[in-house]
């Protein structure tokens, strides 16, 4: 009614939370460094840089870590960069979706450092990573190469492998990043991630007395996907038998 105060049905704007202030220091400092018109400057952002890095602890945003890759990887830098990587390999697995998107969305140097830097964590971090990407909402470029990594690790990320395949849409970035057909079976799958183009075979044969040979290769594909099938029998058991499930 006229007269009265209507403030509380207005619609509210929302305003952007501000950064961290530890976010904020870290774009500073590496936009300091990248625009540095002389040795001088860019050598006082670089120690500006170092001590601030020192003031970092355990519980800072590992957003702050990951802008300060933005830093060329040259001489002068070197030692603070393999500070800043060692820093994030020790939050892995849980800075490995920010660090892949960096990788594969964000520009240069940042990119290429933050690859650096998934390249050297543990595989079993990387696998939970690659794992936890695809199962969250992500975008198509995230998601592929999420799939990619989990793909390459191979042998090292079969358990991760293994669940995700149940997951169907999952299963298809796997699938497509593994270079398999979408109806192929999940051991199939595995098989040509361990083996790649060795899985399928090679198709020529020698004669021998008593019929053909099949080629090495092959042989090394079947015997893989066979351990495979046993695999997934045995983890299709153990998933039936979690706590939670309708299954006995």
């Amino acid at each position: 009614m006229p007269g009265e105060d209507e403030s509380a049905e207005r619609p509210v704007i929302g305003r952007p939370r501000p950064e961290p202030a530890e976010l904020m220091t870290a774009r500073q400092l590496v936009y300091a460094y990248v625009e540095a018109r002389c040795p001088e400057d860019r050598q006082y952002a670089l120690e500006e840089t170092e001590a601030f890095l020192d003031t970092l602890g355990d519980d800072a945003d590992s957003a702050a870590l990951i802008v300060l890759l933005g830093l060329p990887s040259i001489d002068e830098t070197w030692r603070l960069l393999a500070e800043v990587e060692a820093r994030l390999i020790e939050r892995t697995p849980a800075v490995v979706q920010s660090l892949l998107r960096v990788s594969a969305e964000g520009d240069e140097p940042a990119c290429d450092n933050a690859a650096a830097v998934l390249d050297r964590t543990p595989a079993a971090d990387l696998a939970l990573g690659f794992a936890h990407v695809l199962r969250a909402e992500n975008g198509i470029r995230l998601k592929r190469a999420a799939a990619s990594g989990l793909v390459a690790l191979g042998q090292e990320a079969a358990s991760q492998i293994l669940d995700a395949l149940g997951d169907l849409e999952i299963r298809d970035w796997i699938s497509e990043a593994a270079g398999c057909p979408l109806d192929a079976t999940d051991a199939q799958v595995m098989t040509m991630i361990v083996c790649g183009d060795d899985a399928q075979g090679e198709r020529e044969t020698t004669a021998r007395p008593g019929g053909a040979k099949r080629s090495a290769p092959e042989l090394r594909g079947d015997d893989l996907e066979a351990e495979f099938r046993r695999e997934i029998d045995a983890h299709e058991v153990h998933r039936r038998r979690e706590p939670g499930t309708d299954e006995p």
